[in-house]
C-alpha cells in the first residue's frame, strides 16, 4: 500500500491500527464518525499499534492473471484441505482474477501458501484475507466499491479478533445490564429474545445500564477474565442517521469489568421459568449457534495455521469462563409477566428493593 489513511484505536485494552487506501475517501467516513462518538475507543499515534489490519483494494485493477494460473488450484487445495466449506460458489469466486488480478496479489497469495506455518489465508463474501498472527498483521483483499454496499466496517474491526481469539479472548452472542462492577449477561441464539428482554429490562430498572446489545468479548488473564464490550458493536450506531439516534439506547464505553459476571441463557417457550444449571449446560446452547456451526469461527476469527489447535483452546477458554460464572437458563413466554423474573435480576446486580 504506497499511501494510507491510518485509524488508531485502542481495543480490548491494546492499540491497533486500520489502514485504508487514501485514494478511497469514501471508505473512511464510518470509521471518522465511529471515533467522534466513541472517542474512548481512539487510540493515538505515539504508541504502536500491537496488531494492524491493511485492506487493499483491488476494485478496478486490471485482471492479468489469467484464470487457469496455477495459484487458483493451490489456493482452492489449500482451503479444501484446511476450512470445511460448502459455499463452493464462494471458494470459485475467491480463487479467481477477481480477488488475485494482477502479479503483486498473485505473489502475496504464494508466498503464504509457501509460509503456511507462519501465515494463513482465510475468505469471505467480500474478502480474500492473509494473516500473520506472530507479526500482528492482517492484509484483507476487496473491491472497496462493492463492499461498502455491504457491512463493510464492521468485517473490517472484525478482523482484530483474529489476534484476539489467539491471545485466550472469547466471545459471547449475547446482551447485558451493569450496576457498578456487577454484570448480567443475556445470552440467546438469533432470536431469542436477550436485545428485547434487555431494553424491556432496563425500561423498568433504572439504576441500571446497558452493557452491549449483541456481542461480549472476554479476555483471559493471568488473574481470570475480564469482561469487555465488543468494541465491533458499536459500529452499528455509526450506520444510523443522526435523528433515528435518539430513538436508541446506546451503552456508554466502559472499563473492562473483572468480577465474574451472572449469565442466563434465554429461550422460548410456553412458560415463564428459570432455573441453575451448569456451565456445561451453557456451554452446549452456545456450541448450536450459527456462529460456530456455520463454520463462522474458524472461516472468519481462527484461520490457518494450526486452527484446531486454536479452535480448541477457544473452546477450552469458553468453559473456564462459564465456570467462574453463576449460569442459569430462562425459558421466556412472549408477552408475560416479568416482574418476578426482573425481581430476579435485580437481585443479581444487588438492587435492593429500597432502592427501587
Amino acid at each position: 500500500m504506497t499511501s494510507s489513511t491510518s485509524f488508531y484505536f485502542n481495543f480490548l485494552d491494546t492499540p491497533c491500527l486500520v489502514e485504508l487506501p487514501a485514494d478511497k475517501p469514501e471508505a473512511a467516513v464510518l470509521f471518522q464518525r465511529y471515533q467522534a462518538m466513541f472517542p474512548v475507543f481512539t487510540g493515538t499515534d505515539k504508541v504502536p499499534p500491537r496488531f494492524t489490519v491493511r485492506i487493499h483494494d483491488i476494485g478496478g485493477r486490471p485482471q492479468v492473471v489469467s484464470p487457469d494460473d496455477p495459484v487458483f488450484a493451490a489456493m482452492q487445495e489449500y482451503f479444501a484441505a484446511g476450512y470445511d466449506l460448502s459455499d463452493t460458489e464462494l471458494v470459485a469466486r475467491i480463487c479467481s482474477p477477481e480477488f488475485v488480478p494482477d502479479a503483486h496479489v498473485r505473489n502475496q497469495m504464494l508466498a503464504a501458501l509457501e509460509n503456511s506455518s507462519q501465515q494463513g489465508l482465510s475468505l469471505q463474501k467480500d474478502f480474500l484475507v492473509l494473516s500473520d498472527r506472530a507479526a500482528g498483521v492482517v492484509d484483507a483483499y476487496a473491491d472497496i466499491s462493492s463492499s461498502l454496499q455491504e457491512a463493510w466496517a464492521f468485517h473490517v474491526l472484525n478482523f482484530f479478533k483474529i489476534f484476539f481469539f489467539a491471545m485466550g479472548a472469547v466471545r459471547l452472542h449475547g446482551s447485558g445490564a451493569t450496576v457498578g462492577d456487577r454484570a448480567l449477561l443475556f445470552l440467546a441464539n438469533t432470536g431469542g429474545g436477550k436485545s428485547t428482554m434487555k431494553d424491556l429490562f432496563l425500561s423498568e430498572t433504572p439504576l441500571a445500564q446497558p452493557f452491549t446489545d449483541d456481542s461480549i468479548m472476554a479476555m483471559r488473564t493471568p488473574e481470570g477474565f475480564c469482561l469487555y464490550q465488543d468494541p465491533v458493536e458499536f459500529m452499528r450506531w455509526c450506520y444510523l442517521p443522526e435523528a433515528a439516534l435518539k430513538e436508541h439506547v446506546i451503552p456508554e464505553p466502559r472499563q473492562a469489568m473483572t468480577a465474574a459476571p451472572v449469565i442466563y441463557y434465554l429461550y422460548q417457550g410456553e412458560t415463564t421459568a428459570w432455573s441453575t444449571c451448569g456451565p456445561e449446560d451453557i456451554f452446549r446452547r452456545v456450541n448450536e449457534e450459527a456462529f460456530f456451526q456455520k463454520g463462522f469461527l474458524t472461516q472468519r476469527f481462527i484461520p490457518q495455521p494450526q486452527s484446531s489447535t486454536y479452535l480448541q483452546d477457544y473452546f477450552a477458554n469458553t468453559r473456564k469462563l462459564l465456570a467462574e460464572c453463576r449460569c442459569l437458563l430462562a425459558c421466556v413466554k412472549h408477552h408475560d409477566d416479568y416482574d418476578p423474573l426482573f425481581s430476579n435480576w435485580r437481585e443479581d446486580l444487588g438492587i435492593q428493593q429500597a432502592d427501587l
